[in-house]
């Protein structure tokens, strides 16, 4: 677990919800949310990074391409994302590990 900022959001903070089972690229990504004014919200893994976005309603969600279990394509589907609040919510996609050769 990821000593995010969950418990400390109010009403009208920016927030970032940070989905990346890298733990080290987590902590990464939530200091530069920090760095920019945004309250960062870390989960592990897919699924609960998709309960995390309906719950929470980030501002942003930075979502890693390579999740084990699920990828970007099946949090971006029109059946994880019908109807759901995050419709609007920019999403920045991305991977921290090293580039795969060809």
């Amino acid at each position: 677990m990821i000593g995010d900022d969950r418990e400390q959001i109010e009403e009208g903070d920016r927030t970032v919800l940070v989905i990346e089972n890298d733990q080290n690229f987590a902590k990464v990504l939530l200091d530069m949310a920090r760095d920019k004014g945004y309250k960062g919200v870390v989960e592990l893994d897919g699924e609960a990074g998709l309960k995390a976005a309906r719950e929470i309603r980030p501002d942003a969600i930075t979502l890693d391409i390579d999740m084990p279990g699920m990828d970007d394509s099946s949090t971006r589907s029109p059946e994880a994302r019908s109807g759901d609040q995050t419709r609007s919510v920019q999403h920045h996609l991305g991977h921290g590990g090293e580039a795969r050769k060809a």
